[in-house]
């Protein structure tokens, strides 16, 4: 082990350990494996950019460095990333094999790759290689700037970082396949199903965060305690800065719960006015996730949505046709004949109206005009509304009525307009 010469100098003078740093020292690190320049005298030399700089420019170590690096890196290592990152190539080739093999064994059509199960398993495995990537291109960084003699050697911060990530990645995957194995087997309300999924994140997120802090406790020496000891003032900035999200997360408790909303939904949230409106993404703890109908994503707090009035129209299971128009006053001897018509067209037309008597179905001429009179087509379905199957309806609708006016020969009523000329113009003015 080599040993600086102020640290040699003391040790023959005192009883001093190997791991004390000398007085005039102030590195975060003072090991005695780790070498010093000798033109660190200043205590500004000890900074990180100091260090690298003299570890570059000092052609010994970085020979010492680079070699390091070469003989860390291994030819199964590069392989075994390779074939994670590219997982989807390679999986997809497996399942082609298998679809020609069973094309020539029983002479079926075999399931294309993008319906198989090996495309599920390629997602986690094409994720997987991305993050091992990442660490091992962290490790190769550590071992790299431990030549150099930048870096404490008892520090490994690609350990920690592989624990981090891995973790995370366990999690998101655990999150996701229990949700689905929830939503898939839950039999009673869906919004009380969210509400489990959501309450088993929380419990499996804590757990992860104590995990972390556990393995961040060991690695650099920190007391969870100290973590924990808030007080006073603290506490008190703490819970006004909490107190906004806590009210958007009690918020889409209640709306998951209520059972309001779900994802896929079509919502409109406040009046006409605000034309807030859309198919829900997903509800979140803090937020919603909408898609609008111009294919804008928006992210509305749950503290908004909770003092608005939500239409879920999704849940609506009939719909409205209503619309005007008019005939002449010449025709106005025809107005019955018209209307006994259009009912008529519209009842051996439209397969889904509701012509029992529970919803309106009116046919009625209510206003005179000036130049026309206005008569009122009123009709219900049992479609959902805002859907394709409702437009193609109400486009039916509007048929029936030109069907009708056609046969009862009665044209609409067209405005009328009264166009002056030039020198009549000219003497009104």
């Amino acid at each position: 082990m080599l040993i600086p010469t102020p640290f040699r100098s003391r040790l023959t003078n005192s009883n001093t350990c190997l791991h004390q740093a000398p007085p005039h020292t102030h590195s975060p690190f003072p090991m005695a494996s780790w070498p010093q320049s000798p033109q660190q005298n200043h205590p500004q030399s000890l900074l990180f950019a100091g260090r690298l700089f003299h570890g570059l420019t000092s052609k010994s170590k970085l020979s010492v460095a680079l070699k390091s690096v070469n003989h860390s890196i291994h030819p199964g290592d590069i392989v075994i990333i390779f074939c994670l990152l590219f997982s989807d190539k390679i999986l997809a080739l497996v399942q082609s094999m298998i679809n020609s093999t069973f094309r020539k064994l029983r002479k079926v059509e075999a399931k294309p790759y993008n319906l198989s199960r090996l495309k599920t398993l390629s997602e986690p495995l094409t994720r997987f290689g991305l993050l091992t990537t990442l660490i091992y291109s962290v490790s190769l960084l550590e071992i790299f700037l431990k030549g150099l003699s930048v870096f404490p050697p008892k520090l490994q911060i690609s350990s920690l970082t592989s624990i981090i990530l891995y973790a995370l990645w366990s999690w998101q995957i655990l999150c996701k396949y229990k949700r689905k194995l929830i939503l898939n087997n839950f039999r009673g309300p869906k919004g009380q199903a969210m509400l489990y999924d959501r309450i088993l994140d929380f419990l499996i997120s804590t757990i992860l965060a104590f995990f972390l802090m556990e393995t961040v406790a060991l690695k650099f020496g920190v007391q969870l305690k100290s973590l924990f000891a808030f007080g006073g003032l603290s506490t008190v900035v703490v819970g006004l800065a909490c107190q906004g999200p806590v009210t958007q997360l009690v918020n889409g408790l209640i709306l998951t719960l209520s059972d309001k909303i779900r994802p896929g939904d079509e919502v409109r949230f406040g009046d006409e006015k605000d034309k807030t409106a859309g198919i829900v993404i997903s509800l979140d703890w803090f937020d919603l996730l909408l898609r609008g109908y111009d294919e804008s994503m928006v992210r509305i707090p749950n503290s908004e949505i909770a003092n608005k009035r939500i239409h879920n129209i999704s849940r609506d299971v009939r719909s409205q046709v209503k619309t005007t128009f008019g005939i002449r006053y010449r025709d106005l001897n025809n107005v019955e004949n018209l209307i006994d018509n259009i009912k008529s067209q519209i009842k051996s037309d439209c397969e889904k109206v509701i012509a029992d008597g529970s919803r309106p179905f009116w046919v009625h001429w209510r206003e005179f005009e000036a130049d026309h009179v206005t008569v009122v087509v009123d009709v219900h379905f049992d479609i959902r509304p805002g859907t394709t199957q409702y437009y193609d309806m109400r486009q039916k609708v509007l048929s029936c009525i030109k069907i009708a006016t056609a046969k009862t020969g009665v044209p609409f009523a067209m405005p009328a307009r009264v166009s002056l000329p030039s020198d009549e113009t000219n003497y009104l003015n």
